[in-house]
């Protein structure tokens, strides 16, 4: 039995691990916020910037050499993007990160989650697991996304519009659904597990 000096001292210590983890993840919500932030002002300047651009071309060609210049800076910025969120994540002791942009409600023009995807699984390597989040609403989205390197998927809509249909029920028919749509799509790639899902059953648009 515990004698009462050492129950406070296991307190204590229980204190102190607990400040201590809420202190790394409140600095890890920071940094976040602010690299956020100084990727939508960028992207608010480039965007302008693009417009401008457009605006002053003289003919289609010049057009699609603007519009060619464009992407890989896009790869690129993408890419580096993830490098940061993986040394933000690495630094507060994270298990596993999350890919998404929130639908995209603040800026419509950013990088898509299934875009980033890739980068960001390359970027964490095996030291983090990754989760994708970001118009899943079939099976096939979520074998994409499976291919592209996420661990699991979240999805949202679909949730939210099957409660708000059938309530409980409701969101286990869709969850079905999404299941069956995955067997499917899986048995029509030729895969007979999940972890066997790969970049090589897409194809780039």
């Amino acid at each position: 039995m515990m004698t009462a000096e050492q129950i406070v001292i296991a307190h204590k210590a229980n204190v102190e691990t607990l400040f201590g983890l809420t202190g790394l993840a409140f600095e890890g919500v920071e940094k976040l916020v602010g690299l956020n932030i100084q990727v939508a002002k960028t992207a608010m300047t480039e965007a302008a910037q693009t417009t401008q651009a457009a605006l002053s071309v003289k003919d289609a060609q010049e057009l699609m050499a603007l519009q060619a210049g464009l992407l890989q800076p896009a790869a690129e910025k993408a890419a580096a993007y993830s490098r940061h969120v993986y040394e933000i994540a690495a630094s507060t002791g994270a298990d596993a990160v999350v890919v998404s942009n929130h639908g995209g409600r603040q800026l419509d023009g950013t990088v898509s989650s299934i875009r980033a995807l890739p980068e960001v699984r390359d970027a964490v390597g095996d030291k983090l697991e990754v989760f994708f989040d970001g118009g899943v609403r079939s099976g096939q989205d979520v074998l994409k996304a499976l291919a592209l390197g996420a661990r699991g998927v979240f999805i949202g809509k679909a949730f939210a519009w099957a409660l708000g249909a059938m309530g409980e029920e409701g969101v286990t028919l869709a969850l079905d659904i999404i299941r069956r749509e995955l067997d499917v799509s899986m048995a029509l790639c030729g895969l007979r597990d999940v972890k066997d899902a790969s970049p090589a059953i897409l194809r780039s648009a």
